[in-house]
């Protein structure tokens, strides 16, 4: 089939940004009795030069714009236009990024919207979806993430004209749930939990939840760890990379710093690394040998799983380093230590994350007023 037999007519337009717009009719549509009109962009600017350029080749370009984009209509699924957008719009961000967008949709909006038909979803499904990804417990980050992602394949579906109005433009970013989702956040784990999650953890859970309640480390600095960072005779861990989007990058000061490593923890590391298949890092898909995307795989797949059968109320793993943090300072370390194995620039940041109201154990201040000039 060639472009005669495919498209009516095609002529260059004027974009309002002032770059050429292509416009042509599908004979298909046409006949059909629908509009059959397309457009598309060209990242030109619309002057006399470029219109005498494109003019020629402006029925071979909007046939290959055709081809490009035969499943994109109305009918397509959102999974085919995730596809179609994702590939049209990769060069506009970097290889990273775009890494992360494709995770996201896969991840969080692909098994839900991903059969249906993009024309049939509407502000209330989309508004639905938001409130279940957010009480699932991702961050406010992550979620405008999420956001972006999904804007992209609903913005290319509109400029397209496979939809004829954007549903999530009415979706807002902000929402209340993070509220609840920051308090969560900010709790922490009693001795008592703690000791009852470790018990009945396995495997790399066990292992990974092991280094983040003995070390107060973010998950992803956990999840970032080579054998190379453990120094066994000198019982430190130096911490040197995190891990984002499935790849060893700085730390989120940008710093390498060196912390303590309990004889507890030393012994579940020497035994790890006795069995492990990865000779390099500490925590590898079993399937793929390969490090994790990140630490919310193994959050969402085993750490809430085990709270759940235990009885103990979710909070996100980075409540493991408040947990870490209360319950240290609840022994009276000093706070220059627990500074130092925060990794925290300023004793202020500490006082001001850790020594808040809902870290005090109630049961250990009892009768502390009364006694106080006794």
């Amino acid at each position: 089939m060639s472009y005669r037999e495919t498209i009516k007519s095609a002529k260059l337009q004027k974009h309002p940004n002032g770059n050429i717009q292509v416009s042509y009719y599908l004979l298909a549509h046409l006949r059909e009795g629908g509009n059959g009109r397309k457009r598309f962009n060209i990242a030109q600017p619309y002057n006399k030069r470029n219109v005498r350029y494109y003019e020629p080749r402006v029925m071979e370009m909007a046939y290959e714009h055709y081809l490009a984009h035969a499943k994109a209509d109305s009918h397509s699924s959102f999974r085919d236009v995730t596809t179609a957008a994702l590939d049209a719009s990769k060069n506009d961000r970097s290889a990273s990024t775009h890494a992360i967008y494709e995770s996201l949709l896969a991840r969080k909006i692909l098994p839900i919207l991903g059969d249906r038909v993009i024309g049939t979803i509407r502000v209330a499904d989309l508004n639905k979806l938001k409130n279940d990804i957010i009480e699932d417990g991702i961050s406010k980050s992550t979620f405008h993430k999420v956001y972006t992602s999904l804007n992209l394949v609903f913005s290319y579906a509109y400029e397209n004209e496979i939809i004829e109005t954007n549903p999530l433009d009415r979706v807002r970013r902000d929402s209340k749930l993070f509220e609840n989702q920051q308090h969560r956040a900010s709790g922490y784990y009693t001795p008592e939990e703690v000791k009852l999650i470790l018990d009945n953890a396995t495997g790399h859970l066990k292992v990974l939840l092991s280094v983040l309640f003995f070390t107060g480390m973010r998950s992803n600095e956990a999840s970032a760890l080579a054998y190379k960072n453990l120094d066994f005779d000198n019982n430190t861990i130096t911490i040197s990379h995190s891990l984002k989007a499935g790849k060893r990058k700085s730390t989120k000061t940008n710093k390498v710093r060196q912390i303590d490593m309990s004889q507890t923890l030393k012994e579940i590391l020497l035994a790890h690394k006795k069995v492990s298949r990865s000779k390099e890092y500490l925590f590898t898909n079993q399937t793929t040998g390969e490090l994790y995307y990140d630490a919310n795989m193994i959050n969402q797949k085993q750490f809430k799983p085990l709270l759940k059968r235990l009885g103990i109320a979710y909070k996100t793993l980075y409540a493991t380093r408040h947990s870490f943090a209360s319950n240290l300072i609840a022994q009276d370390a000093p706070l220059p230590y627990v500074q130092k194995m925060l990794g925290h620039a300023k004793l202020s940041q500490t006082l001001d994350s850790y020594t808040r109201n809902e870290h005090i154990n109630n049961a250990q201040t009892k009768g502390i007023i009364d006694n106080l000039y006794a």
